[in-house]
This record gives C-alpha cells, structure tokens and sequence, in this order.
C-alpha cells in the first residue's frame, strides 16, 4: 500500500526523495523487492510523510535559483531528489528487456490443467490449440481396448527444441533463428506447459526426448502422469549459445546442458537389467546415448529402448560422422546379450534420400540396409505409409535463408 501511494505522487508530478525508497523500493513500482510485507508495515513513517508534506508545499514553487539549488546538493538530511521521469523510463526499459532462459513469468499451481488455462489468458490471441494429428495402425488386428492395453505399447519420439536453443532470449538474428515466429511464443513460458500438453494428450508409455535441457521442470507435472525420467547429456552445444548471450546481456548468464531423455510410465512397465548411458566424450565417435532395458508388467515381455542425437552437419563430412555414429551406438557401445528386440528413437539428423547438397544416405543406408554390413533396422514411417515410402518430409521451418522441409 506504501508503495502504491507513492506511485499515485509521482503521477502527481510531487518530487519524491530518495529516502522513500529505504525500504527496498524504486520510486514509481508497485512493489518492495526484498522486503516482505511485514517489512513494509514495519517501517517508520514520520519522516517519509514529513517528507512529502513538505514536497507537496513547494511543489508548486517557481523560485529557479532554489530549484537548481535543491538539485544540485538535496535536502538538509543529504537526501538527493529523483528523476521520477528518468526513473520510470528506466523501468519501462528493464519490462521491455527479454526474460532469461528458462523463466517462467507467471504464477504455477503445478496443476497441468490450472496452469495451462493461465498460459492461454496471458497470450490470448496469440495462444493456438495443439494441431491434429492422424493416426496410421500398423497392425490392421483389432483389439479390445483391454487387450490392447494389455500388448501393445505406445511410443512417442520428440525432438522438443532446447529452450536454450530457441534464440528466444537474444535480439541478434543468424542463420539459426526461426522466421515468422512470434518471440514471445518460443519463450519457456509459452512452450514448457505446451511440451507437456503435447505429451500427455497421447498418453503414451514411453517418451524419448532431444534437446531437453528442462528435465526438472517438465517433471514437476509429468511426474504426476506416472512418468519417471532418465537422461544423458548429448551436447556442450548451449554453452557456446550461454557465451554469446552473457556477452550480449552484460551479465553471466548459466544454462543447462542439452540431453537425451526417456521418459517411462511405471504402471505399465518396469526397469528389466542395467541403464547404459553413452558417454559422447568417453567413445571415438563422440555419439551419445540412453539405453533402458524394459518388461512389460502385465505380460512379461522384454525390450531395450535406446535413444541418441546425432551430429547436426548438413554436409557430406557430417554423414560420414553419422555413419560412423550410429554404428558405433549399436554396435560397439549398446550391450545386449540377451539379444532384446530395441525400440531406436533419434533425430538422426540424416536424409534416407541423397541430400540437396550432394552426398548419399550413408547413415541411413548403414541403419537400415539387411545387407552383412547393415544394422537391418526398420523404419515405422515406411511400415505405417501406404505407399511404403518415408514421408515427404518430418521438420519444417522457415530460416533466413528460405523454408527448411526435410525428411
């Protein structure tokens, strides 16, 4: 309430002093950082309201010497006047500036529903629902809905974009940064509960992320959902992002690290051996991994899913690097002794067609290919289209240099 008044004075154009911030507040905000409201309450104000008796009595003075006076030296007490202008204007420029990285800038209830519904009154116009999505079956059986639960289980692969690679906190553009979307949009606030809305609608049984450099927060409401998290680090790459935006902000700035994550339902399944993380610094080929044997709760069966993300260069030298990536994930790095079916969830980062820049399949060719040298992997795209082709494309984006649409 103190500070509210004095907000009210500085609309008034009265001259407020310095000291009627000793309390924490700068003059013209709503608010004490730093101080409780007990603080508030607590503080004696005899002499602030001494203070503003007297403003408001010269105020109104015209006397130009005793002005400048005041302004140069301040009141008795030592007490300087403030700009309330100048103030306000520095403010308002401190509101404008983008928020840090992973800030979220409203109120949670940790309540999924509650907390999406603030997400949608705070961007109004600017929130959009989740698009549709159709659903091809890859086995024409049908089951009953408890057989189905019972043998089947659902799995949903997501690249989710790194908030810390959004370039939604920088306002320097590169090559990197997404066109046509609104900045505010990428933001954590706007997209961290959409991530979570997006994996929940689907209630699938395992999830397998990239980029996730939030695991901690996207826990705090799937965990409700049953899910328990596993990850690996897959990249230094938004330290190199956290440099540049220190150097831009004029402040250290600390981002967390990119990883791979699984997330799985307890309910239907249940660890079956030893999690095997890939270490990309501790193997020749600098690839990374997530590896989590799995049973079935209610029918025994047995699996490994793995997950990776690999090198991102759209160059004929970066193909070769995929290649030798994925061989030695499955190969060299991933134990499976007991010969497990393995569920791969990547962003391969690989065209299975020749790429527009000039160079061949190679990773795609080595994953798939039943040959003796081939890992003999089947693609799901291809098992659910109906003309038995990968889809046309599964990323699109549009980039300074045009719109990206790739397989």
């Amino acid at each position: 309430r103190f500070c509210w008044k004095l907000h009210q004075l500085n609309r008034m154009g009265a001259t407020v002093t310095a000291s009627l911030a000793k309390v924490g507040s700068t003059v013209g905000t709503y608010c004490c950082p730093g101080s409780s409201a007990q603080d508030v309450n607590e503080v004696d104000l005899t002499e602030t309201q001494q203070l503003i008796s007297n403003n408001k009595q010269t105020s109104g003075a015209t006397d130009d010497a005793e002005a400048q006076q005041q302004d140069d030296t301040g009141d008795a007490d030592g007490n300087v006047a403030v700009d309330v202008v100048a103030e306000e204007k520095k403010e308002d420029e401190q509101d404008s500036q983008l928020p840090l990285p992973g800030a979220f800038m409203l109120e949670r209830t940790l309540d999924l529903k509650q907390d999406l519904a603030s997400v949608k009154t705070k961007y109004a116009d600017k929130y959009s629902e989740l698009m549709d999505r159709e659903w091809n079956v890859i086995n024409r059986k049908v089951f009953d809905d408890e057989k189905r639960h019972a043998d089947t289980v659902k799995v949903m692969q997501f690249n989710m974009l790194a908030d810390g690679l959004s370039g939604a906190y920088s306002n320097i553009e590169d090559s990197k940064s997404f066109i046509g979307v609104d900045k505010e949009c990428l933001q954590w606030t706007y997209r961290g509960l959409r991530i979570c809305e997006e994996i929940t609608r689907f209630e699938p049984d395992i999830v397998c992320l990239q980029e996730c450099d939030q695991v901690a927060f996207l826990m705090e409401y799937l965990q409700k959902f049953g899910y328990e998290a596993y990850q690996q680090k897959s990249s230094d790459t938004i330290q190199s992002v956290a440099t540049k935006l220190s150097k831009e902000r004029g402040q250290e700035i600390t981002m967390p690290d990119c990883n791979v994550v699984i997330l799985v339902k307890l309910e239907k399944l249940k660890l079956f051996g030893e999690i095997q993380k890939i270490d990309y610094t501790q193997n020749s080929a600098n690839v990374n991994g997530l590896a989590i044997p799995l049973q079935c709760v209610q029918n025994g069966r047995t699996f490994i899913v793995v997950t990776t993300h690999l090198k991102s260069t759209k160059t004929e030298q970066g193909e070769e690097i995929r290649k030798e990536q994925i061989n030695a994930l499955l190969v060299e790095q991933l134990k499976n002794d007991n010969h497990l079916p393995v569920i791969l969830c990547c962003d391969l980062n690989a065209n299975p067609v020749r790429n527009k820049n000039g160079y061949d399949a190679m990773c795609y060719d080595a994953l798939t290919s039943a040959e003796e040298n081939g890992l003999g992997y089947k693609s799901v795209y291809k098992l659910v289209s109906a003309d038995g082709n990968e889809p046309e494309y599964t990323t699109c984006k549009q980039r300074e240099q045009g719109v990206d649409k790739h397989t």
